[in-house]
């Protein structure tokens, strides 16, 4: 994607989740319905939570699946997604929190 697109595509998008799909995980779309899907992350076994970074540039995502612990970040874009490095649960969010 050049940058024109990227920036445009900041402002305009939403994540959905598309269980129809043959790969049944989350799918990247504009909110106008141009532009192509984008599908990023694992292959899920049912639905999700997710979250859209503050600026923009991840999605945090829980499956609804009873063996996963951890949540995952994935690329809007389509490139690598992680999982993160501590226990998780449907209710994660991108605030952090002060343990001191």
């Amino acid at each position: 994607m050049n940058k024109d697109y990227i920036d445009d595509y900041v402002d305009q998008r939403t994540a959905e989740f598309l269980p129809s799909l043959a790969t049944n995980g989350i799918a990247v779309i504009r909110a106008d319905g141009t532009g192509p899907i984008i599908q990023t992350g694992p292959v899920l076994s049912g639905t999700a939570h997710f979250w859209w970074s503050p600026d923009s540039t991840k999605i945090l995502m829980f499956p609804d699946d009873s063996t996963v612990t951890n949540a995952f970040l994935l690329d809007p874009n389509g490139g690598d997604w992680t999982t993160v490095p501590w226990k998780s649960g449907p209710d994660i969010d991108w605030q952090r929190i002060a343990t001191n």
